[in-house]
C-alpha cells in the first residue's frame, strides 16, 4: 500500500509504503533507485526490506528533489505498528525541518510533526487496532 502526501507549505512530498505480507519489495527499491538513492543507503534499505524483520521502518530523505521516502514495516501487533508510525513520522518532520531551519523544539515543528501524522491517519488507522486481524497474524 502507498500513500502519496503532498505538504504544500513545504513543497515537499513524502511517499509512505506500509508493507503488508503482500509488498513487492522490488518496487520500493526501484523507487529509491529513480530518485538516485545513494547506493550506500540504497544497499542498506534493501538488506533491512529483505530481511523482514518485525516492528521496523525506514525513513530517508532527499533534500535536492523535496522528497521524503517512509516506509513503515511490517508489525507483530497494532501497538508495535504505532510505535513504528510515530517514530518514522518523527524522522520525516526532522528531515523537513532541518532543511527549512525549523527548531526542533518550537511549535512550528510540532505543527509539522502532526501535520504529517494527520495525513497519514486515514490509512495509518487499518493497522491500529486488530479488528481485522482476528487470528493475529503480522500486519
Amino acid at each position: 500500500m502507498i500513500q502519496l502526501i503532498y505538504l504544500e507549505k513545504y513543497d515537499w512530498l513524502i511517499k509512505v509504503f506500509y508493507i503488508t505480507n503482500d509488498t513487492n519489495i522490488d518496487l520500493i527499491l526501484k523507487e529509491l533507485d529513480d530518485i538516485d538513492c545513494h547506493p550506500e543507503i540504497f544497499y542498506k534499505i534493501a538488506e533491512i526490506l529483505e530481511s523482514e524483520i518485525l516492528n521496523a521502518g525506514i525513513t530517508y530523505t532527499d533534500n535536492s528533489k523535496h522528497v521524503t521516502f517512509m516506509i513503515i514495516g511490517k508489525s507483530e501487533c497494532p501497538k508495535e505498528f504505532m510505535s513504528t508510525y510515530i517514530h518514522e513520522v518523527g524522522h520525516a518532520a526532522c528531515h523537513i525541518a532541518q532543511y527549512y531551519n525549523i527548531n526542533l523544539i518550537g511549535e512550528d515543528y510540532q505543527y509539522l510533526n502532526g501535520e504529517i501524522a494527520l495525513e497519514m491517519f486515514d490509512v495509518a488507522k487499518n493497522f491500529l487496532c486488530d479488528c481485522h486481524n482476528k487470528e493475529k497474524e503480522t500486519l
